[in-house]
């Protein structure tokens, strides 16, 4: 009777969660396939720049993207109020956004990746293959910095306007090399990480 009570009191009783249910719950990021902990890591706790501030201007920038287009398109229905000159405002901002997205996606690992052949090689390899990554990425970002800054001084010496609201061009062109700057010093960043990492897990 001890028994067949003891049976069935632990029938009874929940299955305790799973680790895979753990981690949804807690909303850690899960290791599919092939990929290791180099490819799948949480990001680093301690930054410089933490990436809460990314993504505050990407949500903000958003939120002025969407109320500008929404004025556009009641007043153009509704008054003959126009707020056509503010297409200049939104494609600096909409330009903004996409190198904010950029810096923010190098320090969370976010980025789109082509692994089918990285899969293949070991986990030694496949940390080979993100450091050239890294390296080829912050050569990109190099390049814009110094011909982007070239443009802006150039503007500024030309003192150029904008066509459509007669603003400074050389400020508009001057977000192309300080963005890239910061996506820049993200990928340097990740270097630093990857390289770290690898001295730590060495025996």
């Amino acid at each position: 009777m001890t028994d067949g009570k003891s049976a069935a009191d632990a029938a009874a009783q929940p299955d305790a969660p799973s680790a895979f249910a753990q981690e949804i719950a807690a909303g850690q990021p899960l290791d599919l396939g092939n990929s290791d902990a180099v490819q799948h890591q949480d990001a680093p706790r301690r930054l410089w720049l933490p990436v809460s501030v990314e993504e505050a201007t990407a949500a903000a920038l958003m939120a002025i993207l969407a109320v500008i287009t929404l004025l556009n398109v009641v007043t153009r229905y509704l008054t003959n109020i126009s707020f056509a000159f503010t297409e200049e405002y939104s494609v600096v901002l909409l330009f903004i956004l996409v190198f904010v997205g950029v810096s923010s996606g190098i320090v969370k690992k976010s980025h789109i990746s082509v692994t089918f052949f990285t899969d293949m090689l070991p986990a030694k390899g496949r940390r080979v293959a993100e450091f050239i990554g890294l390296l080829a990425m912050i050569a990109c970002f190099v390049v814009l910095v110094i011909y982007g800054a070239g443009v802006a001084f150039d503007s500024y010496e030309l003192e150029e306007t904008s066509p459509g609201l007669g603003n400074p061009q050389w400020i508009y062109y001057a977000t192309l090399p300080l963005l890239s700057a910061l996506a820049c010093l993200r990928a340097l960043g990740a270097v630093i990480r990857l390289v770290t990492s690898r001295s730590e897990d060495a025996p």
